[in-house]
């Protein structure tokens, strides 16, 4: 699993994500974009990594090959697959950072794009969650995390030293409380606990004592 430590929603504006890069590059192992890579005037993501990380734009060759061979597939199928300019789209999306990588994961049509420690991803839904995981073994990431949902009938005050005191004692797992003050989900649940770890043992282990320091009917 992949450890996020911060955050940031921008608009499409060149500035801006150039500021965000130049600054979280030199702070993270890994800064991650989404979106803003397609063939459109507003994907101006690759142009402000670009700029962020201090690197001119270059045509890339390698991806010129790429979106040839795809566009060939496009009109062999009949022009199916929703892509209008082709032209257009193949230049636009072959200008990227210098330094650019195109890492191919085998069976994908895209490749995960990563300039230096950044990595550009799609912004399509179904798109992002399929470099995602190919980003995880880029990164060499360990076992996915493990997680538990434990529903309270009670308010967060009520277990909230119950909370504190499993969380310390097992600092090897994460704690998250969620209170619901209407539409109350999972059977009338007014506060919800997410205990997430990388190990299926402390998990359990941290379950199980939290579940002893609070009154059972609650649960």
């Amino acid at each position: 699993g992949i450890v996020p430590r911060k955050a940031v929603i921008l608009p499409d504006d060149l500035g801006e994500i150039a500021r965000t890069v130049k600054e979280m590059a030199p702070l993270y192992t890994a800064v991650i974009t989404m979106g803003g890579i397609g063939p459109t005037h507003d994907d101006v993501t690759m142009r402000g990594v670009a700029d962020g990380l201090g690197v001119g734009m270059s045509h890339s060759v390698a991806m010129e090959h790429l979106m040839h061979r795809l566009k060939q597939e496009v009109l062999e199928d009949g022009g199916q697959k929703g892509v209008s300019d082709l032209k257009c789209s193949t230049q636009r999306m072959c200008l990227m950072p210098d330094g650019t990588e195109l890492l191919m994961e085998e069976g994908k049509e895209y490749p995960l794009l990563r300039c230096q420690n950044v990595y550009m991803l799609p912004g399509v839904p179904q798109f992002m969650r399929q470099q995602l995981t190919h980003l995880g073994r880029v990164l060499g990431c360990g076992a996915p995390f493990v997680s538990h949902r434990v529903g309270f009938s009670v308010d967060e005050t009520t277990i909230a030293d119950a909370l504190a005191r499993t969380a310390e004692e097992f600092v090897a797992t994460s704690i998250g409380c969620y209170p619901y003050y209407e539409d109350y989900p999972e059977r009338g649940a007014r506060t919800i606990v997410v205990i997430e770890g990388r190990s299926q043992q402390d998990v359990d282990g941290c379950c199980s004592a939290l579940l002893g320091r609070t009154p059972q009917t609650s649960v």
